[in-house]
């Protein structure tokens, strides 16, 4: 190939990888411009007396380091609050933070399988990578990026993924270690599943360094380092109620694979918990091929992050399994889950190309079958339910704005379960023009009834038609004849 037909080659590999990232990024952001609302809901009230503090300047270390349920979300709490000042606790510009975090993390994961598959401008490499990118921009995490504290999850993600990659780059260049370590720690005080990414990492550490010494170093001073950090975590740590575990055998690993399967559908768990057993055959197959290839070593970062995702789904099985399996397909989950998968895929990629036994490419083509599906699934069904999400924190608004005269049940219903405090820091807000009281906050909901007197279903009947009218009157006010307000 002559120099100029090389350059030519790479310069549309640039934008045609810049576009598998962008193009699904910027329909994840159109979801959230459509249906994200600022309003402060359930776990967000926990943010309004630290950023008063803030605000006061009475804000200490104990206040981000605090635990918050089970999790220690110092980094994100710095971050939330500094979003919050520049916004008027804007929870809309959260959901937005959250974007940009999944937004830099399939960055790094694309930079990942870029040089896993040889760091050529093979434009086979793009093609293979789009159902990634395709799969992390998913509508089917619909609750957890409309929901501006949720960041908490994005951030650990975002740490794990960089913590493996720079451990996985470690491995030629010692500089990286280090950082690699800091990602650990914002992994860990993001979210409490972060945690596991130093047992991941330990993983990836045993598999990918050849050389014993530099391995069994390696392996000390990440063992060592999570350590620290998991014994900081526990400081002071309240153990919340009694974990929520069943004691059936068959239940508890129902809803372990159901959360393995919740990507790729909404209903029924029986469904999901089929899928997740397909996905573990498959890995348990991939492993078989990666084996035979001799290929293991070669993708410990692959390996790794399968682990983390199956960690993390056994740890919320055994905290919430007792809850009934439908629980486990909550979208909460879904966008850790989702790297497990990109993993599995990516492991399955190499290990294809490396077998040479029958059915080498099965497992590939499987999971493409199931990310096609579960994309289908989730764009429509996804899109569906932000529309009723929307409906529902624009109800909430109203509750927010009615707060004196509001029922309690309507108070928890819509926006925290503690009305005593939703009453208390709701004259915070207003006082100090925060969120839905700050100057330009508009509902297109402003003329609906008292949210209590509104069932859901009529709320989104009321809704479609203060949409309708909405761009009725944008039309009409585009023409010069027409002066009338709705």
């Amino acid at each position: 190939m002559l120099p100029t037909q090389r350059r030519s080659q790479s310069r549309s590999f640039a934008l045609l990888a810049f576009a598998s990232v962008a193009l699904p990024s910027v329909a994840l952001a159109f979801f959230v411009r459509n249906f994200g609302v600022n309003v402060v809901i359930n776990d967000e009230w926990s943010m309004i007396p630290i950023y008063g503090r803030m605000i006061d300047g009475n804000l200490n270390f104990a206040d981000l380091f605090a635990q918050h349920n089970e999790h220690r979300i110092f980094f994100p709490r710095m971050v939330m609050l500094l979003v919050e000042r520049l916004t008027s606790f804007n929870t809309v510009a959260e959901m937005y933070l959250s974007w940009a975090l999944i937004t830099a993390t399939v960055a790094i994961i694309f930079y990942m399988f870029w040089r896993a598959n040889g760091g050529t401008t093979d434009f086979k490499t793009l093609a293979y990578f789009l159902p990634i990118s395709l799969l992390m921009f998913s509508f089917r995490q619909e609750e957890a990026i409309l929901w501006g504290f949720a960041c908490s999850i994005y951030f650990a993600i975002l740490g794990v993924v960089a913590a493996l990659f720079l451990l996985d780059r470690a491995i030629s260049n010692e500089r990286f270690f280090p950082f690699s370590i800091l990602c650990g720690i914002l992994a860990s005080y993001s979210f409490l599943t972060g945690l596991i990414v130093w047992p991941a990492g330990v993983i990836q550490i045993v598999l990918a360094i050849g050389d014993r010494a530099k391995r069994a170093r390696r392996f000390v001073m990440w063992s060592l380092s999570g350590l620290i950090v998991t014994a900081l975590y526990l400081h002071n740590y309240h153990f919340p109620g009694q974990a929520a575990t069943s004691h059936n055998p068959f239940r508890i690993a129902e809803y372990f694979l159901a959360v393995l399967g919740a990507p790729f559908t909404f209903e029924p768990a029986y469904l999901a918990a089929s899928i997740g057993a397909v996905l573990a055959l498959i890995a348990l197959l991939v492993i078989y091929q990666a084996r035979e290839a001799k290929m293991l070593r070669a993708n410990a970062v692959w390996i790794s992050l399968i682990f983390f995702v199956a960690m993390s789904a056994l740890a919320a099985t055994l905290g919430r399994s007792d809850l009934g399996v439908s629980q486990a397909l909550s979208s909460r989950y879904t966008p850790i889950t989702i790297l497990g998968i990109i993993g599995l895929y990516s492991f399955a990629i190499s290990a294809s190309r490396y077998y040479k036994g029958m059915g080498r490419s099965f497992c590939v083509h499987a999971l493409l079958t199931l990310v096609l599906l579960g994309l289908i699934v989730s764009a429509g069904a996804g899109w569906q339910i932000g529309q009723q999400t929307r409906v529902e924190r624009q109800m909430a608004i109203q509750v927010l704005q009615n707060y004196p005269t509001e029922p309690d049940a309507v108070i928890v219903k819509y926006l925290n379960p503690n009305p005593t405090l939703v009453r208390e820091w709701t004259r915070y807000l207003k006082v100090n023009r925060l969120n839905v009281f700050a100057g330009g906050n508009r509902t297109e909901m402003s003329l609906l009834p008292p949210a209590n007197l509104l069932s859901p279903m009529e709320g989104i009947m009321v809704y479609k038609l203060m949409r309708i009218l909405a761009q009725v009157r944008s039309i009409l006010h585009s023409l010069p004849l027409f002066t009338f307000h709705l």
